[in-house]
């Protein structure tokens, strides 16, 4: 890389030359030209021959001393020590003027440098290392983007000069004009991430464009309220040329360092449940239960604020609920009353556990009655409820065949059995032997054919037991 080096020539300055190993392009003329005249326009007083022009423009001198102060005070002093005895003192009160001026002197004014880089004008500071440490801050900002080296070198020179309090270049004035004079920086709109640039453009509304993509992508609706996390803001200064973006890349770069907040609103409807209310029926037996009046849900609509942290949830909070339809009670009756050993409970258990070889319905040679179940010749059979025995005897195809009434509708049948353990008029329980497996009437092997009637229709068995 080339260096370029530029001494400044001017009367009583200090030259420093910042580091050897990096180079440092000349400012274009017309910056060079700007920063030059803001070095005319500087508040400091480069000879001692502007001081008193200075001093007149010293707020709290013109307020106690007035414009001709210092021409009459010495003309007073004078005229009352015009004699010999009161000439004695005239050296004392000459002091005590010279003390009130350097007070003035030191609460209007104050001790600075100009610096130059290159030649030209950065500014005014209080004292070197102020500049040494800005050029530093600049270099350690930028120091990924420029591989090897120092975005600002080149030769520093200072001049010293009076300058008015609080007259210094403010320090972001004064890096930006030293950020000028580097080839590899330029001016644009920078993208800072909690103080960090990552992105820069070329116009403000670009830059503010990206940001708004980035924003809208985390949107859900219209209504969804994004943010981010860090402070992000744009700002027009030099920034290194390399952090100049296609508008995808940015966007890219602005989403990975940064943390989107959004928040929605949305309403929903919740189904609230009803209850039920239970009554006992001393008419019902046992076991029997009926609903008098039909339960019906109600609703409730819920308004609900969602919090999300780069798209994902993080926090619900529901901040409304308002019901729109009430729920209604469901009223049951239980029976207490105490069931007959001859009254069925109105369920039923598998008479007999052996598999299924015949289902119920329609087959080739006619519909089916019941279900088969194929098993072992002198297999107890079960009653499937309790109930009262209506038939037990030989009936046609049917061969040996226990029926039980249980006062509820509804018949069961065991056909083809082997041997009958009951009789026509015994009482039995669920789960009571009442016959065992056989191969009897129209049968081809050991099984049970059985059957369940509900108001004499023939129902599927299968409808009622596992």
């Amino acid at each position: 890389m080339r260096f370029i080096k530029v001494n400044s020539t001017k009367a009583n300055t200090d030259t420093v030359k910042t580091d050897k190993n990096c180079g440092l392009s000349s400012v274009n003329a017309a910056e060079n030209h700007n920063l030059k005249e803001n070095v005319n326009t500087m508040p400091g007083i480069k000879t001692l021959s502007e001081f008193p022009k200075n001093l007149n423009k010293c707020k709290l001198y013109r307020r106690f001393f007035g414009k001709h102060f210092v021409k009459d005070a010495i003309s007073s002093i004078f005229k009352r020590f015009d004699s010999p005895d009161k000439r004695k003192v005239a050296p004392f009160a000459g002091a005590f003027f010279a003390f009130v001026l350097v007070i003035l002197f030191n609460m209007c004014f104050s001790f600075g440098y100009n610096v130059f880089l290159q030649g030209a004008d950065m500014g005014c500071v209080p004292d070197k290392e102020y500049a040494t440490l800005c050029i530093d801050e600049i270099n350690t900002e930028f120091a990924e983007y420029v591989s090897g080296e120092n975005i600002i070198s080149g030769t520093v020179s200072y001049a010293p000069v009076i300058i008015r309090k609080n007259a210094f270049t403010d320090k972001d004035t004064f890096k930006e004009n030293i950020k000028a004079t580097s080839y590899a920086m330029t001016k644009a709109y920078s993208v800072k991430i909690n103080g960090k640039v990552f992105v820069a453009f070329e116009t403000r509304e670009d830059a503010d464009s990206v940001i708004a993509s980035v924003l809208g992508s985390y949107k859900t609706d219209e209504n969804t309220s994004v943010s981010f996390g860090e402070k992000v803001e744009v700002v027009n200064q030099y920034v290194p040329s390399v952090l100049l973006f296609s508008a995808d890349i940015a966007a890219e770069r602005i989403d990975t360092h940064t943390t989107v907040l959004s928040s929605d609103t949305v309403s929903y409807e919740e189904t609230v449940p009803f209850e039920e209310e239970v009554t006992q029926d001393s008419t019902m037996y046992e076991g029997s239960e009926k609903v008098l009046r039909a339960g019906t849900n109600g609703t409730t609509v819920i308004t609900e604020v969602i919090e999300r942290r780069d798209g994902e949830i993080v926090n619900r909070e529901v901040v409304e609920a308002v019901v729109a339809k009430e729920p209604t009670m469901q009223l049951r009756a239980v029976g207490t009353k105490e069931r007959p050993n001859y009254v069925g409970t109105g369920s039923f258990i598998r008479p007999y556990y052996g598999q299924i070889s015949s289902r119920f319905g329609s087959r080739r040679s006619g519909t089916h009655t019941g279900v088969d179940f194929c098993g072992r010749a002198g297999d107890p059979i079960s009653a499937a409820d309790s109930g009262r025995v209506i038939f037990a005897g030989w009936s046609g195809g049917y061969g040996n065949v226990v029926k039980i009434d249980h006062n509820n509708g509804y018949v069961t049948y065991y056909a083809h059995c082997q041997n009958l353990y009951v009789s026509e008029g015994d009482v039995v329980k669920k789960g009571q032997t009442i016959a065992s497996v056989g191969s009897t009437g129209n049968s081809t092997g050991p099984h049970l054919h059985f059957e369940v009637r509900y108001n004499d229709e023939i129902q599927n068995p299968m409808n009622y037991v596992d």
